[in-house]
């Protein structure tokens, strides 16, 4: 499809449009496993830690897809690529419905957490090339809200459906939504504003691995990729696969209470992403609003880890608090944007990939073992119940990641969101080397 000769100023937003859905739909996947855990370990039967490993390949693969996704968006066609990983993401999402297999399982859960690669990254470079700097935050914290919209589905809503019509029927409706956003994607996407120099800012004859080796070198990418992984912990562990269970299994409520309780993270990430966006670039700091977010939702994840509390509302406002909070991890994207030139974006933020991958990875199946070790109740049929004590030992991961996280915000460097110059490479490399000259005093 060839981009027309004019573009209508809501063609920008129409773009960054069709890669949030490509986004919302990878995402839903992930989500997907907080409702349907229990059906998922019943119809393989697994345990806590396999369950685990199943929901965390998608990590894996996302994580092993990272490098290989950025450097095919930054050498090729965005368009073209988003549209083949979709159709790919499409059809497994059909495999997992009807498989019996677990190995077809996780290889389907795979090619859905590559997807991710290529949707993360197509959707915040697309928002780079088709934004101004001024609305870049805003812009991205739009993209996140979109696919929060995706995680509220995956609660409730499909608490509702997996049990009017069982888990596999309401992945084949899954997997038909998915090829409805294929084809608003094939005709909204495209690959960037006519005139746009796609080159600025790098040597026409650098490699590929040259360009991830400077993205690699720069201590900037890697305090933005580490603050917005653990800033993502409770996403990871609460709203994709261990919150529902947590709420029903401690707090003994109904499933479809608490699917709203966790549905509440998704509604603070919705408001929190757009309005973290718009009031960084208000005050024009991306710093300041991190340090601050990351400081407070350690005070709400420890209320609500460890405090007796059994209003489902007092639950879900905590929850919400969560959400919102932890959206500020959307600041990493435009602080990375604008510390790297145009053409070097998607290959930096791989980094921020690997990294929330690698930590996510690695989040749930230790959250599932840290369960596993307490005491737990199996019955003739094989079906595990978990007691409150389990959880509380898992749940100390959530604090001891938002400290780390605080830390990591504390070295990121302010962009004061000014778009990537020259001079910010002058003095990007200037506090490098002051870093590594403090490093060897210390």
């Amino acid at each position: 499809m060839n981009q027309s000769s004019s573009q209508s100023a809501a063609q920008p937003w129409l773009v960054c449009l069709g890669a949030a859905f490509f986004f919302t739909f990878v995402f839903f996947q992930l989500t997907m496993f907080n409702t349907i855990s229990k059906d998922v370990m019943h119809s393989f039967n697994l345990n806590a830690i396999h369950l685990g490993y199943l929901s965390s390949t998608y990590f894996f693969a996302d994580a092993l897809a990272i490098i290989p996704a950025g450097l095919l968006l930054d050498r090729f066609s965005i368009r073209r690529v988003m549209l083949i990983v979709m159709s790919l993401c499409v059809l497994s999402v059909y495999v997992f419905a009807t498989t019996h297999n677990l190995y077809a399982a996780f290889v389907a859960r795979a090619i859905v957490g590559m997807g991710n690669a290529f949707a993360f990254l197509g959707s915040m470079q697309l928002a780079a090339r088709w934004l101004p700097s001024k609305r870049l935050a805003l812009g991205m914290g739009l993209i996140i809200t979109t696919i929060m919209i995706g995680g509220i589905i995956a609660q409730t809503p499909l608490t509702l459906l997996a049990h009017a019509i069982d888990w596999r029927g309401a992945m084949i409706v899954n997997a038909s939504v998915g090829l409805a956003l294929l084809l608003y994607m094939f005709y909204a996407v495209q690959d960037a504003p006519i005139g746009k120099n796609l080159n600025e800012g790098i040597d026409a004859t650098a490699t590929v691995f040259s360009k991830l080796w400077r993205s690699m070198k720069k201590p900037q990418n890697w305090f933005c990729s580490s603050f917005t992984a653990f800033m993502n912990v409770p996403i990871t562990l609460l709203g994709e696969l261990w919150g529902i269970m947590y709420l029903t299994q401690t707090r003994h409520f109904p499933m479809t209470t608490a699917a709203n309780i966790a549905s509440m993270m998704f509604v603070g990430m919705i408001i929190g992403a757009p309005a973290m966006g718009w009031f960084s670039d208000k005050i024009g700091k991306r710093k300041t609003p991190m340090m601050t977010s990351a400081f407070l939702i350690l005070l709400v994840v420890i209320a609500i880890a460890y405090l007796p509390i059994s209003s489902a509302f007092a639950l879900g406002v905590l929850f919400f608090f969560l959400g919102l909070l932890s959206s500020a991890q959307v600041l990493s994207y435009p602080t990375m944007a604008e510390s790297n030139s145009l053409a070097m974006t998607g290959t930096a933020l791989s980094i921020v990939a690997i990294m929330l991958n690698l930590v996510s990875f690695a989040a749930q199946p230790l959250y599932g073992w840290l369960m596993h070790t307490q005491a737990y109740t199996q019955n003739a049929a094989g079906k595990i119940t978990y007691s409150s004590a389990s959880f509380d030992v898992a749940m100390a991961l959530l604090p001891i990641a938002f400290i780390i996280s605080f830390v990591f915000s504390y070295y990121i460097k302010e962009t004061f969101c000014k778009p990537y110059t020259a001079d910010s490479a002058e003095s990007d490399e200037a506090a490098s080397s002051m870093m590594r000259e403090s490093a060897a005093e210390i």
